[in-house]
Formats: structure tokens, sequence, C-alpha cells
């Protein structure tokens, strides 16, 4: 029996911050990493602007938030 230590993955783990996390997660796909395109329909009338992510490479809609103009 061959007790030798054998290094079989090394990993490089890097401190982020919460905002680069955040930042990261909101401006990429949470499937393949691919950079969100995002949308912004504005109603003047409801006063409100829908924001839309869609990930070009999955072809998914990610995100979808209606904000209220003041």
């Amino acid at each position: 029996m061959n007790n030798k230590e054998k290094i079989v993955a090394q990993f490089n783990i890097q401190s982020i911050s919460f905002r680069e996390q955040y930042l990261e997660e909101y401006f990429q796909c949470i499937l393949c990493g691919t950079e969100l395109v995002y949308t912004h329909d504005t109603d003047f009338i409801y006063q409100t602007v829908e924001e839309k992510a869609h990930c070009p490479h999955c072809k998914i809609e990610s995100k979808n938030h209606s904000h209220k103009l003041q």
C-alpha cells in the first residue's frame, strides 16, 4: 500500500467584496456567465420604467423589474 500524498486538485480562493459579488451577479447570466443585455421601456402615462435583462447566449429572460418614476 502506497502512503505517499498526491495533489489531486488545487484551488485559488480569492476574497471579493460584497459590492463586487453583487455587480457580478447583476450584470452576468447565472447559468453561463455571459454579460446580460438590458432594455428599458418607459411608460410616461403610468410613470413607470420596465427593466428587462436577457442572456444572448442562453436566450432566457432572467430579470424583470418595474420602477416608478417620480
